[in-house]
């Protein structure tokens, strides 16, 4: 099993004993947490196979650009303590309960939709939003990865996803330290590999 270590936001992998004699390879991602689970997938399916450590590392790489990453949080008071938006910007957000939807492409966050209203409603219009394109994801896994949601709205994603009958494996994940902090708790995305 890989260890984990976490440098500049970035997720990094460092794997032992790839193969005969023992070697060590690093692998940087760009994307935040879900690198930890999704892409650690893919490379102990190759290992399996008898790939070298560079074989690996490129079948790795080829995935960047299919990786869909993206979250919704719950509040805005974490992302002003992080330098994300203004205090102005959190403290309106807050009265008019939004909830911005959060990309991560190319290794940063960035903000796209914004949701109103009760945290159990809007994740499931999220998670809705993104059907289309979960209908072009691999048909692996599909993982709900969150800061500490309510089992409530966890289960409500799972049942939602199951229901789309698409993806052979759903599974839950904690958000790392990186999402956790920026982003506070109550935190949820979906994250997957498009095909």
């Amino acid at each position: 099993m890989p260890e984990q270590l976490y440098c500049n936001g970035k997720v990094i992998f460092l794997y032992n004993a790839l193969s005969p004699p023992a070697k060590q390879v690093v692998f940087c991602f760009g994307h935040l947490h879900f690198s930890e689970h999704e892409k650690l997938q893919y490379p102990q399916q190759d290992k399996s196979h008898n790939k070298t450590a560079a074989e690996i590392s490129v079948a790795v790489e080829s995935l960047k650009p299919y990786v869909r990453a993206s979250f919704v949080v719950d509040t805005l008071t974490y992302l002003h303590r992080g330098g994300r938006c203004s205090a102005i910007a959190a403290m309106a957000g807050g009265l008019l309960k939004l909830h911005p939807q959060i990309i991560v492409e190319h290794g940063a966050m960035k903000p796209t939709k914004k949701y109103r209203g009760k945290m159990d409603s809007v994740i499931l219009s999220y998670v809705k939003d993104m059907e289309p394109a979960l209908k072009h994801a691999r048909p692996d896994r599909v993982f709900i990865t969150h800061s500490g949601c309510e089992p409530t709205i966890i289960n409500a994603v799972r049942s939602y996803l199951e229901g789309l009958g698409i993806f052979r494996e759903i599974l839950e994940t904690r958000a790392g330290g990186v999402i956790s902090s920026h982003c506070g708790p109550g935190t949820l995305g979906v994250l997957f590999i498009e095909s």
